[in-house]
């Protein structure tokens, strides 16, 4: 799971969590699990240089369980916009699909009219 503050990484027997000090871009990070090796490619949301990968904040237990909740808060949102923008798309697609077979059939309808009426 990827948030802009937060990485989390379950690759059996490993479990791998991260609450960052600055914010990434959780959509052009990538993760790649290879044979016993875990590879992060972070992209910072904003340049700058980070004296710390690791919120201080995370120290604490009661921080760090906000934190957590506040990640998957983040998470389930994303992914619900997912789901409706996907809905919406698939809808769209649906009727532009629709409206092309409506209108091969209008021309095929107008062609068979035009033949009937040249014999």
């Amino acid at each position: 799971m990827v948030t802009p503050l937060y990485i989390k990484v379950n690759y059996n027997p490993y479990f791998f969590e991260l609450h960052l000090n600055g914010e990434i871009d959780d959509c052009k990070t990538r993760i790649v699990i290879e044979d016993n090796m875990i590879t992060i490619y972070l992209l910072k949301l904003l340049p700058s240089l980070w004296t710390d990968i690791v919120n201080p904040d995370a120290k604490d237990s009661v921080k760090r369980r906000e934190l957590v909740a506040n990640a998957y808060q983040y998470h389930e949102k994303k992914v619900q916009e997912d789901v409706e923008k996907r809905k919406t798309v698939k809808a769209e697609q649906n009727k532009i699909a629709l409206r092309t077979a409506m209108d091969q059939e209008s021309q095929e309808k107008d062609r068979i009219e035009s033949v009937k009426q040249s014999e």
